[in-house]
């Protein structure tokens, strides 16, 4: 009859169906799992070197113990003169190079937390969407369902959101690179001069990535920016 052949369409329609949405979402969730560690590993090393970057944007207990020494150098240096001294420290102002190390190493840091909460936020939606178009209905009133679902992921883009993620942890790398050669400068020039040499091969073989799908469309190589 009509109505078997439409529920025999249907069913074929959603084995078709689920098997594409647990083809994304299980490579949704296998991305996020991926940048969930990646985040987590390097979020907690780049904590510990603001932890020590962050001591340059404010004045040391040793600078105004400093200070009032000079100033009692100087009364017993010169006790027969009247010449005034000043009786408070000089206001602090962070080195330039401090401030920016540690701008580029907090925004990097919030980037890298941010990416990892939309990695989470992506599981969540991933599953909630298996879970809304599993529901056991008649072949009919779940392939409605299956189609109003998946209507959603198409207008609101879902696939652009999990594709800006990696976008946004690439971005707190290039940030965190960016103030280390910063921070490296002013504390030992060696290991500075091969940091740099090691961050320059790394920015050509980013750049050879990025460019490469563009004169090889064949390649296997891209990155998020290509």
């Amino acid at each position: 009859s009509s109505v078997d052949k439409s529920e025999a369409l249907f069913s074929m329609y959603l084995d078709r169906a689920d098997e594409d949405d647990k083809k994304i979402t299980k490579r949704w969730k296998g991305e996020c799992d991926a940048i969930l560690i990646f985040t987590g590993l390097f979020s907690a090393a780049l904590a510990v070197l603001i932890s020590v970057s962050i001591q340059g944007l404010q004045p040391g207990p040793q600078d105004a113990s400093a200070f009032y020494l000079g100033n009692i150098y100087h009364l017993l240096a010169n006790s027969t003169t009247s010449q005034p001294t000043p009786s408070d420290p000089p206001k602090f102002s962070a080195p330039k190079s401090a401030v920016l190390v540690n701008s580029l190493w907090f925004l990097s840091l919030l980037m890298s937390l941010t990416g990892a909460f939309l990695a989470v936020f992506i599981q969540q939606w991933a599953q909630s969407y298996l879970q809304a178009t599993g529901e056991r209905h008649c072949p009919k009133d779940q392939a409605r369902i299956r189609i109003f679902r998946a209507d959603g992921l198409d207008k609101l883009d879902l696939n652009r959101v999990t594709r800006a993620v990696p976008i946004l942890i690439h971005v707190s790398l290039f940030l965190f690179f960016s103030g280390l050669p910063v921070f490296l400068f002013n504390v030992n020039r060696t290991v500075f001069n091969v940091a740099v040499t090691w961050l320059g091969l790394c920015v050509v073989g980013y750049t050879c990535f990025t460019f490469m799908p563009i004169f090889y469309p064949n390649s296997p190589y891209y990155s998020p920016l290509s």
